[in-house]
């Protein structure tokens, strides 16, 4: 099944991305229906408490970021900045290779160095509030 586009465009395929900005940011119908193209409730609260973990790995990196200027005295880096800086210096890359890395790449190459450190106490509440589970997803295989 196909779903027409904007005017005088060519039919898109109901996988694609015009079918899903059609149906949810312009809200036309597609005459069915069901809620069949929506993902199931369970399903979102993974994907969302998949997300937060993601941003919790990369405020915890940006705190190691912290951590790095304050060890290696850096006078204008912090944060993610001072990561990318350390990388780039202990390994002679150029910064825009170091930039290209995404968090899970960071973690990977600093995972060493962060096996000891722990998060600064005063950041340990607000650490451990955040990601959390709203709701457990119904029981099933």
């Amino acid at each position: 099944m196909t779903v027409t586009g904007h005017a005088g465009s060519s039919p898109v395929s109901r996988t694609g991305v015009e079918f899903w900005y059609r149906r949810i940011a312009v809200g036309k119908s597609t005459g069915s229906k069901s809620n069949e193209f929506y993902r199931p409730r369970e399903s979102f609260e993974k994907l969302l408490y998949g997300h937060r973990m993601y941003a919790h790995l990369a405020a915890n990196l940006t705190v190691f970021g912290d951590e790095i200027a304050r060890r290696e005295q850096y006078k204008k880096h912090r944060g993610i900045e001072a990561v990318h800086y350390y990388l780039v210096t202990k390994f002679g890359w150029f910064p825009s290779q170091v930039r290209a890395l995404n968090t899970e790449d960071l973690l990977f190459l600093l995972q060493e160095e962060m096996a000891d450190w722990t998060l600064p106490a005063h950041l340990e509440d607000a650490a451990s509030a955040q990601p959390r589970r709203t709701r457990r997803a119904s029981s099933g295989p």
